[in-house]
């Protein structure tokens, strides 16, 4: 059932994403899908290849958007349209979903719920600390390494 939802979350979004003008919705929105397909990864196969999709997704997402952000002027945010067709397309989805296949999601719900507990077992988690720290460190450096005076080139301030 959760598989079901967030497919048809991800297809609503989608759908929804060529209704975005400013570069700042079109950049959340785009991490809305990201996450949302890091979360249909996660339940389809392991749940390390969704995260490794999310911070690639990610890490090219922060380019993409310093880059808009920096030449493009700002405009006025208009998400109450992207929001009502993605809520509708979601819900229209869904009810398709429960009226046509109502044992399929119970099996998709168990296999998920096996899959998650996996990845906490006493085995993994030293290699979820280790990824964690990898993280950290990543963190910490690219802070030390960027300057705040150097920032990025504005023709519309």
């Amino acid at each position: 059932m959760l598989l079901i939802s967030t497919l048809s979350l991800l297809l609503a979004s989608t759908l929804a994403l060529p209704l975005s003008a400013a570069p700042l919705t079109l950049g959340i929105w785009i991490l809305l899908l990201g996450f949302l397909t890091g979360a249909t990864i996660t339940m389809i196969s392991s749940s390390w290849m969704g995260i490794i999709t999310v911070l690639i997704y990610i890490g090219g997402l922060n380019v993409l958007f310093a880059y808009f952000a920096a030449t493009s002027p700002n405009k006025h945010l208009f998400i109450a349209p992207m929001i009502k067709l993605t809520l509708f397309g979601t819900c229209s989805l869904l009810l398709n979903a429960f009226l046509l296949l109502p044992s399929l999601s119970n099996a998709l719900h168990y296999h998920s719920t096996l899959q998650f507990k996996a990845m906490f077992i006493n085995a993994n988690m030293f290699i979820l600390i280790i990824l964690g720290l990898i993280l950290f460190l990543a963190l910490v450096m690219v802070v030390k390494v960027s300057n705040r005076s150097n920032g990025p080139l504005r023709p519309f301030s």
